[in-house]
C-alpha cells in the first residue's frame, strides 16, 4: 500500500532534478535525485540520472555504486555497463573498466561509445591491435566519428603503418575541411592536428572548436571564484605547476632544476601532480623543492580547480595543454586569475580561458600571432634544459650497443608517431648515399620495429642497418648519445628534448623548419646554441646536407667542435639564466594584471 504514494514523491523528485539539471543547478539536482531514491530506493531513473550526474562532477566511486545497483535491477542495459566502465576508466581500474565495456558489448556489439571507449583503452595500455579492430568495427557504424578517426590514425603512426596511416589521413582531412567549411560536425582533436599538419591557422582553428566544446561542456559548474582580494595586499606571487607528468617523464627531465632555483624572496612555488607517483629521482626532486606539492591524481577537475582557488596561485602554468592525460578542464573553470601554456603542448590551446604562452620567436613569429588565443611571452628560446652539470662523456665504445665501430651512425630516438612516410623514404636515400652507415632508433613497440625494417628493404636497404635502441636510465641515455655522430630531426612534429639531449651529448643535429610551432623547435634549439647552419629549408637541403656531412669527416668534426665549445656557454643550458628570465615575465604579467 506504501509502494504508490512513495513512487509518486520519487518520481516528481526526479522530474524536479531533471528540470535543476537543465538549468544548470547540478547540486540541487544531486539532491533531487538522492531524495527520490529514499522514498524509492530502486527507482531507475533516479540511480541513471544521479550515477549520471557524479560521472559530470568527477564523483567516481559514487557513480560506481549507483550503476552497479543499476545493472542489479537489470543488467541487460549496455548504457549501465558503459557509465560504470567509463568510470572505473577515470579511477584508473583499467581491468574493471575493460570488463564492463566487454559487457556492454556483449548485450549489443554495436555500441558504438562502448568500441570507440574499450578502442581508447587499448591505445593508452599499447595493445595496439585489439585497439584497432574497436575503432574500426565503431567506424564501420559511424565512418564520420573524427574521435574514432583520430585515435586510428594515431595509432597508425606509432606502429608505423604507412598504408594505414595513408587512409585515415585522406579521410581525416575530407571530414576536417567539410566541417571547418560548414561549421558542422566534430572537429579532429588539437594533438593529432598539430603532429600531422603544419598549418597555423587550421591548428588554431581546431583548437578553438576544442576549447569551446571542454568549456561549454562545464558551464553547469558553479564556480564563482572571485579574485579582488589578490590585488590588496602586497606579497610574494604565488606560481601553481600543473602537469600529469611530474615522474620519469621528458618534461621532468626538462625542468627539474627549475623548483630549487626559483627565487623564494619573490615567489611561492605550487606543484600539482595528476599524474601517478612512479617512486622516481625526478618525482622526489620536484616533490622536495616545491614549496607545496600536491598529489591531485584521485580528484574530480572540480575538486582541483577549487583546491588551486584556495591555495590562491596567481599564476596558473599549464605544462600540458592538450597532451594526453592533460587537464585543460582545471583551466577552463578558471581557478587562477593568470593562466599560461607553456612547453608540453607545442600550439596554441585556442582557449579564451588561457591568457599566456610562453614561446619565442622562431617557434611563434609575429605573422602567427593572428592564430593565438594567448598572447606571446617572448623568451631568448621558449624550452629550459636541466643538467646535472656533468657533460656526458664517450667513455664507451659503439660495439657495447651492437653499432658498427667504423660505421657512420645516424640517429634518430624520436616517438614513432613522428616518422612520416617522404620522411623515412630521404633517411632511407641518405643511408644509400653512405656506404655502411647506420640509422639508430629508439625501439617504441614491436610493431613499429617490424614495420621500419619492412619499410627499409621495400627501399633496397638491407634491415640489419636500421638498429634499435631499448629504453634505459636517462644517465644513460645521455652517454650512449655521444657514440652518434648526427642528429637527423622529424619534420611535422621535431624532436624537444630528443634534439636538446642529441646537442647536450654534443651531436649535431639537421632539421628542416616548419610552418608552425611544432615543426620549429629544433630550429629554435640550433639557433640558441649557435649552430644555424644545420637549420634546412627544403627536404632536399636536409638530405644534402647530412650526405655532405657524413661524407666528410673534418667537417662533421668541425661542427662538432663548435658545438662542444658552444654548450658550455649557450643560454640553452644555462638553467639560471632561463629561470631569471623566466621570473621576470611572471612579474611583468603579474604587474599588469594588478593595474586592471
Amino acid at each position: 500500500m506504501d509502494i504508490k504514494p512513495n513512487f509518486e514523491k520519487a518520481a516528481y523528485l526526479n522530474n524536479l532534478g531533471v528540470i535543476e539539471a537543465k538549468n544548470n543547478n547540478l547540486t540541487k539536482a544531486i539532491s533531487s535525485f538522492r531524495k527520490a531514491l529514499t522514498f524509492y530506493p530502486n527507482y531507475e531513473k533516479s540511480l541513471y540520472n544521479l550515477g549520471s550526474l557524479e560521472i559530470r562532477v568527477g564523483k567516481y566511486n559514487r557513480a560506481i555504486k549507483h550503476f552497479r545497483q543499476l545493472i542489479h535491477l537489470n543488467n541487460q542495459d549496455p548504457v549501465s555497463y558503459y557509465k560504470l566502465a567509463y568510470s572505473f576508466f577515470r579511477k584508473g581500474n583499467v581491468h574493471q573498466a575493460e570488463m564492463n565495456y566487454q559487457k556492454a558489448l556483449q548485450i549489443n556489439p554495436d555500441y558504438e561509445p562502448a568500441l570507440v571507449d574499450l578502442g581508447s583503452l587499448y591505445m593508452l595500455t599499447e595493445f595496439y591491435p585489439q585497439a584497432i579492430k574497436q575503432l574500426e568495427k565503431a567506424l564501420q557504424i559511424n565512418p564520420n566519428n573524427t574521435y574514432a578517426i583520430g585515435f586510428v590514425l594515431y595509432i597508425s603512426q606509432i606502429i608505423v603503418d604507412f598504408s594505414r596511416v595513408d587512409k585515415w589521413t585522406a579521410v581525416l582531412n575530407r571530414l576536417t575541411a567539410q566541417a571547418l567549411k560548414t561549421g558542422e560536425g566534430t572537429l579532429e582533436t588539437p594533438f593529432p592536428s598539430i603532429a600531422r599538419k603544419s598549418d597555423p591557422e587550421e591548428n588554431f582553428k581546431v583548437a578553438k572548436y576544442w576549447s569551446k566544446t571542454i568549456k561549454d561542456s562545464l558551464a553547469d559548474l558553479k564556480t564563482n571564484f572571485s579574485f579582488e582580494d589578490r590585488k590588496k595586499v602586497k606579497r610574494k606571487i604565488n606560481i601553481g605547476y600543473l602537469s600529469y607528468d611530474f615522474r620519469n617523464h621528458p618534461t621532468s627531465h626538462l625542468i627539474f632544476s627549475l623548483f630549487r632555483l626559483h627565487n623564494r624572496e619573490r615567489f611561492n612555488i605550487f606543484t600539482y601532480s595528476s599524474g601517478p607517483d612512479d617512486k622516481s629521482v625526478w618525482r622526489k626532486y620536484i616533490e622536495k623543492n616545491s614549496d607545496v606539492f600536491r598529489d591531485i591524481k584521485k580528484k574530480s577537475d572540480f575538486e582541483m580547480a577549487k583546491l588551486i582557488y584556495k591555495d590562491k596561485v596567481d599564476i596558473l602554468v599549464d605544462l600540458m595543454g592538450y597532451i594526453k592525460n592533460s587537464k585543460i578542464a582545471i583551466l577552463a573553470l578558471g581557478p587562477s586569475p593568470v593562466q599560461v601554456s607553456w612547453l608540453g603542448f607545442p600550439g596554441t590551446t585556442g582557449a579564451d580561458f588561457m591568457d599566456y604562452i610562453i614561446a619565442d620567436k622562431i617557434v611563434l613569429p609575429e605573422k602567427d600571432i593572428p592564430f593565438y588565443s594567448e598572447k606571446p611571452l617572448y623568451l631568448p628560446c621558449y624550452q629550459m634544459y636541466s643538467t646535472t652539470g656533468k657533460t656526458p662523456k664517450n667513455k664507451i665504445k659503439k660495439s657495447d650497443f651492437g653499432l658498427p665501430e667504423k660505421s657512420i651512425v645516424f640517429t634518430s630516438f624520436n616517438q614513432t608517431y613522428k616518422i612520416e612516410k617522404d620522411l623515412f623514404s630521404i633517411w632511407m636515400e641518405i643511408l644509400k648515399a653512405i656506404p655502411g652507415s647506420i640509422l639508430w632508433q629508439l625501439e617504441t613497440n614491436s610493431l613499429a620495429k617490424e614495420n621500419l625494417k619492412k619499410e627499409a628493404k621495400k627501399k633496397g636497404i638491407n634491415p640489419s642497418r636500421i638498429i634499435f635502441a631499448a629504453r634505459i636510465p636517462r644517465e644513460e641515455h645521455l652517454e650512449r648519445l655521444t657514440l652518434a655522430d648526427l642528429g637527423l630531426d622529424t619534420f611535422t612534429y621535431n624532436g624537444h628534448t630528443t634534439t636538446s639531449d642529441c646537442l647536450w651529448a654534443g651531436v649535431p643535429v639537421i632539421t628542416l623548419k616548419g610552418n608552425h610551432f611544432a615543426s620549429r623547435v629544433s630550429a629554435s634549439l640550433l639557433s640558441t646554441v649557435g649552430l644555424p647552419e644545420l637549420i634546412t629549408q627544403s627536404k632536399d637541403d636536409y638530405k644534402s646536407l647530412a650526405i655532405k656531412l657524413a661524407s666528410q669527416p673534418k667537417e662533421l668534426k668541425k661542427l662538432k667542435n663548435k658545438l662542444a665549445k658552444n654548450r658550455l656557454t649557450s643560454s640553452l643550458f644555462n638553467a639560471e639564466k632561463f629561470i631569471k628570465n623566466l621570473e621576470k615575465l611572471y612579474e611583468k604579467i603579474w604587474n599588469d594584471y594588478l593595474k586592471i
